[in-house]
């Protein structure tokens, strides 16, 4: 499994921007790589440590080498390819509409 991990993270429609900037400074400052933002989105990538420390969760590879997410302590798992926001604080999660990743591309049996 790769060392680092990359998902995209998809604003609120109507965001405040001065919460969409303190969110992007305060991502920065914890050590993840914030993107150009294109649309109402941006990229964000580091470290699996991170990531799940950031997020509250544990990545781990499927056997078809799919990423998933398991928030542990939570009786329901988040869709496949997104990330729960649940530990984000609040003023986060009111600005972010969700946080995604690719999945990788099943052709068929």
């Amino acid at each position: 499994m790769p060392e680092t991990f990359s998902a995209q993270l998809i604003l609120e429609p109507f965001a405040p921007s001065g919460v969409t900037s303190e969110l992007r400074r305060a991502l920065s400052a914890a050590g993840i790589e914030v993107g150009p933002g294109i649309g109402g989105s941006f990229s964000v990538t580091a470290s699996l440590p991170k990531m799940e420390a950031l997020f509250g969760i544990k990545i781990f590879a499927d056997p078809s080498g799919n990423y998933e997410v398991a928030q542990p302590g939570s009786a329901t798992q988040p869709p496949a390819g997104e990330i729960p926001l649940n530990n984000l604080p609040g003023t986060w999660r009111r600005a972010i509409k969700a946080v995604v990743f690719t999945r990788r591309p099943d052709f068929g049996p």
